[in-house]
């Protein structure tokens, strides 16, 4: 196994008007914990360690690593813990500068594979508003699909009472307008755009999709591709890591966004609990906070007072790109309309295959000796076929429930 170590030294210079703010003075965590905590702080931040790993580790010797050294991570040690502080995949690898979103004008393939793809957040421009779907808003959705039926997050209160409703377009564009920081809405769906053919011709190409191994997932267990993201003002997102750790985009076509990035390292200060499944037609596990970031809870999350992120906004027409091991949230100040989606290539499969074989319980004794010879797309396809049938027919069940529970007969 080699390591890259792979570093760079990012323009930090700021190209925007963006509100940007970091907060705390490194992207080093306090120990600030008690020491009963240490197993638990242990637990942290080795799982970001072996997450980290696979941006910096080449070959599939990330994988097997993983089995033989890491498999088990709730019985992790100090002892094996400063073993793996002192092994290849060392957070020291992680040695980007992650004190603002860099923000870049038609970034090439070339900058981007170099400095931020599996490294970096980076805003880009010049894409998203040459696509089609700018035109995209309520009245659009209404004329168009009003009588099509969404799921719904609605909230009264704090997060905790979110509660998810099946509207039609029609009754939504009713109560979208009315959003209150006590009293809100939001459409987090999957499959909307998938169902309607023109809504995803609407959406553009990017060069930085343009490797994307999920397009070699069986249908039925590929995750769930364009997800239509409408919100009405003081919506927000989950404060959450990606499923499968993959390399989250979002395009914002109407209104702006407010995020907060979290850099690696402080996985100890969000109370994740552990081993949550996603649910997806693939399972995975769920990396989802308690915490609302936009509305902090000092006395009952303490620990997340002294964690450090980005702050920054983006505007209709602009692609945000998160890489994974970063927690993030997203807060619509107005109504906003967009596009999520996510990217698998040869800077991150491994991270992604290592969630794959995790979360479906795969034998790492089935890997041939000569695996380490195949390309990047041979070894997603190797971890594919070792999938049982009953996987795939989960899926596929999967898939006909959600469809049905939400949008029935249409």
């Amino acid at each position: 196994m080699t390591n890259r170590n792979r570093k760079a030294v990012v323009n930090q210079k700021d190209k925007s008007n963006h509100a940007l703010r970091y907060r705390g003075s490194s992207t080093t965590p306090q120990d600030d914990e008690d020491d009963s905590d240490g197993e638990k702080r242990i637990w942290g931040l080795s799982v970001r360690l072996i997450i980290l790993s696979a941006c910096f580790v080449s070959g599939f010797g990330f994988i097997m690593l993983y089995f033989n050294a890491a498999s088990e991570m709730k019985n992790v040690t100090e002892t094996n813990y400063a073993e793996l502080v002192n092994s290849e995949f060392n957070l020291q690898n992680y040695s980007f500068a992650t004190d603002r979103v860099n923000i870049r004008d038609n970034a090439s393939l070339q900058e981007f594979t170099k400095y931020f793809d599996c490294q970096l957040p980076v805003l880009i421009r010049g894409v998203v508003n040459e696509w089609p779907s700018m035109k995209w808003n309520r009245d659009f959705f209404k004329s168009h699909y009003g009588n099509q039926k969404v799921p719904v997050v609605s909230v009264e209160g704090a997060m905790i009472n979110a509660e998810v409703k099946t509207m039609t377009i029609e009754e939504f564009s009713q109560v979208v307008p009315d959003g209150k920081p006590s009293r809100w809405h939001y459409v987090q769906d999957e499959l909307f755009i998938n169902r309607h053919d023109k809504l995803k011709a609407d959406i553009g190409e990017a060069i930085y999709f343009k490797e994307n191994f999920f397009k070699l997932f069986p249908e039925e267990i590929r995750p769930w591709d364009a997800m239509l993201l409408w919100g009405s003002a003081h919506s927000r997102s989950h404060l959450h890591i990606d499923p499968y750790n993959w390399t989250g985009t979002n395009a914002v076509l109407h209104g702006r966004k407010r995020w907060k990035l979290f850099p690696p390292g402080q996985d100890n200060k969000f109370y994740i609990t552990p081993n949550q499944m996603c649910g997806f037609p693939l399972n995975c596990y769920k990396y989802n906070s308690p915490i609302d970031s936009f509305n902090i809870d000092d006395e009952k999350y303490p620990l997340f007072r002294n964690v450090n992120y980005i702050e920054i906004e983006q505007n209709a027409g602009e692609l945000l790109i998160i890489p994974p091991g970063w927690f993030h949230q997203v807060y619509n100040p107005v109504e906003t309309i967009a596009i999520s989606s996510q990217i698998m290539n040869s800077k991150n499969y491994n991270i992604i295959l290592k969630e794959i074989i995790a979360a479906n319980k795969l034998i790492s004794d089935a890997f041939p000796d000569d695996i380490e010879s195949y390309s990047p797309k041979e070894k997603v396809l190797f971890i594919l076929a070792l999938l049982p049938d009953e996987v795939i027919q989960r899926g596929r069940m999967i898939t006909d429930q959600i469809i049905q529970q939400f949008y029935g007969n249409q």
